[in-house]
C-alpha cells in the first residue's frame, strides 16, 4: 500500500480552520431553519408532496435543512420526484443531483458525523500517524456506528437512485469494465467534499451488508472481500466489475474511479485518504 505524506501541524492548523468555518455556517443555518419548522409544524409533520422544490428555491431548502435530518429527508424525497421528470434540462437536472446528494448525506445526520470525526481525529493525530488506508479505518470505524443508527443505507439508497441513471443501465455492464461518469454528469463538478461523504457513505453500506459487517475486519480496503462484484485492477489504478455487481456498488467504483484519475481531489483532505486507501498505485 502505497503511503502518502501525512499533513503537517501547519497544513492541520489550516484543514481544522476549514471545518470549523463549515461547523460556523451550518449552525447559523440551523438556527434560521427554527423559525421555519415552527411555522409548519413539528418534524414529523414534513411531507414531500408539500415541499415545492424548484431551481430558483433550491438553496433556500438546503439552507432550512442543515441541521434538520427529518426535513432534509423529505427534501431528498421531493428532489427524486423532480428527478422522474425526464423533460428537466440537464443543467437543471445537475442541479437537483447536487442538491439531493448533500440532502440525503444530511437526512442521515452522517455529514456532520464525518466532518467530526475527521475534524477530531486530524486535530489530536501525531505528525507520525501511519498510512491513509490507517487513518481511513480510524474514520470509519468511528463513523460506523452513527452510520447504523441513523438511517445510514437509506442514505446510500438514495445517492444511487440520485446518480445511478448517469452510468447507464446497469445491466449493461460485463466483467471487466471499468464504471465511470461520463462527460456532462453531475459528478464532475460536485465538490470534493461531497463526492467523499458520498463514497463513505457507500462504502459503509456495502460493509454492512457484506459478511464483515465491522470495518476493522476490512483488510487492505480489499473490494472483492465485500463479494459485491468490484475488485482492483490495472495494477491498482482502477476499479472494475465482473458483471455482478448491484447498482449501489457500481456507483461506489464509479465514484472511486473519478478520485482516482483527477487530479482535483489531491488537495482535499478526505479524497487523498480515500485515494491512498484504496488504490495501490
Amino acid at each position: 500500500m502505497k503511503k502518502f505524506s501525512a499533513p503537517t501541524r501547519a497544513a492541520k492548523v489550516t484543514i481544522v480552520s476549514a471545518f470549523l468555518s463549515i461547523f460556523i455556517v451550518a449552525v447559523t443555518l440551523t438556527v434560521c431553519d427554527s423559525v421555519f419548522t415552527t411555522g409548519i409544524g413539528n418534524a414529523r409533520e414534513y411531507q414531500n408532496e408539500n415541499i415545492d422544490v424548484t431551481i430558483a428555491n433550491l438553496d433556500r431548502w438546503i439552507s432550512r435543512a442543515v441541521g434538520n435530518p427529518p426535513l432534509a429527508r423529505q427534501v431528498t424525497a421531493a428532489i427524486l420526484n423532480r428527478l422522474d421528470n425526464d423533460n428537466l434540462s440537464p443543467g437543471d437536472r445537475i442541479q437537483f443531483q447536487k442538491a439531493g446528494i448533500r440532502m440525503s448525506v444530511e437526512a442521515s445526520n452522517m455529514g456532520a458525523v464525518i466532518l467530526h470525526n475527521t475534524l477530531s481525529f486530524i486535530a489530536d493525530a501525531t505528525d507520525d500517524i501511519g498510512e491513509n488506508g490507517e487513518l481511513m479505518r480510524a474514520i470509519l470505524g468511528r463513523v460506523q456506528n452513527e452510520f447504523r443508527n441513523n438511517g445510514g443505507l437509506a442514505a446510500a439508497q438514495d445517492i444511487t437512485r440520485l446518480v445511478a441513471r448517469d452510468l447507464g443501465p446497469m445491466e449493461l455492464f460485463k466483467s471487466g469494465e471499468t464504471p465511470r461518469f461520463p462527460e456532462g454528469s453531475f459528478a464532475h463538478s460536485a465538490s470534493a467534499s461531497d463526492i467523499a461523504q458520498a463514497v463513505l457513505v457507500l462504502s459503509l453500506s456495502k460493509i454492512e451488508r457484506s459478511a464483515l459487517q465491522d470495518v476493522n475486519e476490512w483488510d487492505d480496503f480489499d473490494l472483492s472481500a465485500l463479494n459485491v462484484g468490484l475488485s482492483l485492477c490495472d495494477e491498482g489504478r482502477t476499479v472494475t466489475t465482473d458483471g455482478s455487481a448491484p447498482a449501489e456498488a457500481l456507483l461506489l467504483a464509479a465514484y472511486l474511479n473519478l478520485i482516482a484519475e483527477n487530479e482535483r481531489f489531491e488537495d482535499n483532505v478526505l479524497t487523498s485518504l480515500i485515494r491512498g486507501a484504496f488504490f495501490s498505485a
